[in-house]
């Protein structure tokens, strides 16, 4: 008899075993999907130029509602630039497992350096339960648009080519500008050297001091002093500029001092009669055409000739509006096609230099020398019959040049 009871009660025991799993299945397998709510939203901007600080914290909580519990849980953060994902970077969770509730707190610091290149962050939010279906959420992160910022040089040249046979050191000295409408977050310099075979050194930084973070304008002083033993070897030094602003937009410009082996730029000019309605002058800095009426600081080559005849003289002399005060040998020996620019320095200090030229011919050659700049000067072309002068003040001079 009480076997029989012990066998009775091990089958009610069997059955309700068998009840209870056939019941929890049936709740699983109609469980509904998962469902993931944000406390934050879908989207938060931050506005960098506006805060008190460069890092923005955001902190607001994941929560996960998983009816056939949890089996999974992933994080993706992806930088976006409009349609294209630019990088994807998973985050790691844990303790969700088998759970059908799990709360993750989202908690991270952004820095403008977070935009470069980009123009939002999306982290996205999986869940999957162990019958396999799958709730997900996103989360976007923007930084608030400003006009990008700009470095301006001013009048000063990005490029710069010295010859180190005028004067055995230079300086240049400049102010730059910086603008970031968004504040400035970041501003760097750096410097690399190149050989004379064009091998490029490695980029090394260089102090630039401190005062313009936070400010939407700072003017920067740049001063370097290059010297003959400095540039041995080299072509050029580059110096590059890097300018971030808080909401990580970035902005470059490269510097370039290039010292003068042999003459690479190669420029034709002219100059008509003074009196003529054409243009009497030439820019040699610009390479340009100046007229009687520009400023004297402008014009490195002024006709002279008198009303009614045409030599193609010239004049660079400061009084009376006439030119800048460069200066001019008259040197034929010159080899102006394959001579360097040390020669050309050799034949300027060999002569006596004047701001006159009477007289030139074609093919005469002249070094021509404004504060610590070279250039040679060939004669291609003299017609005293050229231009549109109705008053016999006809005649035009065509020249090349080397600087």
């Amino acid at each position: 008899m009480k076997t029989w009871k012990l066998l009775l009660m091990a089958l009610f025991a069997s059955i309700f075993a068998l009840s209870s799993c056939s019941d929890d299945e049936e709740d699983v397998t109609d469980a509904l999907e998962p469902v993931i709510t944000l406390s934050a939203g879908s989207s938060q901007q931050i506005d960098f130029p506006s805060l008190t600080s460069a890092t923005k914290n955001i902190t607001f909580n994941v929560m996960v509602q998983a009816d056939g519990k949890l089996a999974n849980f992933v994080i993706n953060q992806k930088k976006m630039l409009g349609d294209e994902i630019i990088e994807t970077t998973p985050i790691a969770a844990s303790g969700y497992a088998d759970l059908t509730e799990f709360t993750y707190s989202f908690n991270m610091n952004f820095t403008s350096e977070h935009f470069i290149g980009i123009d939002r962050i999306v982290y996205e939010f999986v869940a999957t339960d162990k019958q396999g279906q799958v709730g997900d959420e996103s989360f976007t992160v923007t930084s608030k648009a400003y006009e990008s910022p700009a470095i301006g040089f001013g009048n000063q040249k990005d490029e710069v080519s010295y010859n180190f046979e005028a004067q055995q050191q230079y300086t240049l000295a400049f102010a730059l500008q910086l603008d970031a409408p968004g504040k400035i977050f970041a501003f760097s310099l750096q410097k690399r050297e190149v050989s004379q075979l064009g091998t490029e050194g490695e980029f090394e930084e260089v102090s630039v001091g401190t005062g313009f973070e936070g400010q939407t304008a700072f003017t920067y002083q740049f001063s370097q002093e290059f010297t003959q033993v400095a540039f041995s070897g080299l072509s050029k030094m580059e110096f590059v500029f890097t300018l971030v602003d808080w909401t990580g937009k970035q902005v470059k410009d490269t510097l370039e001092v290039k010292r003068i082996l042999k003459f690479e730029t190669v420029n034709n000019g002219y100059m008509y009669h003074i009196l003529a309605p054409e243009t009497g002058a030439w820019d040699l800095d610009e390479d340009k055409a100046r007229s009687a009426s520009d400023e004297y600081t402008y014009k490195s080559m002024v006709n002279d000739d008198a009303a009614g005849s045409f030599t193609g003289k010239w004049k660079a002399t400061i009084p009376v509006k006439n030119g800048n005060g460069t200066t001019f040998v008259k040197a034929n020996d010159y080899d102006y096609a394959d001579a360097t620019a040390y020669e050309a320095h050799q034949a300027y200090t060999a002569g006596t230099p004047s701001t006159v030229v009477t007289a030139p011919a074609v093919n005469d050659i002249y070094i021509a020398r404004r504060e610590n700049t070279y250039y040679v000067i060939k004669i291609t072309n003299i017609d005293a019959t050229a231009g549109t002068s109705t008053l016999g003040n006809k005649g035009k001079i065509e020249f090349e040049y080397k600087k």
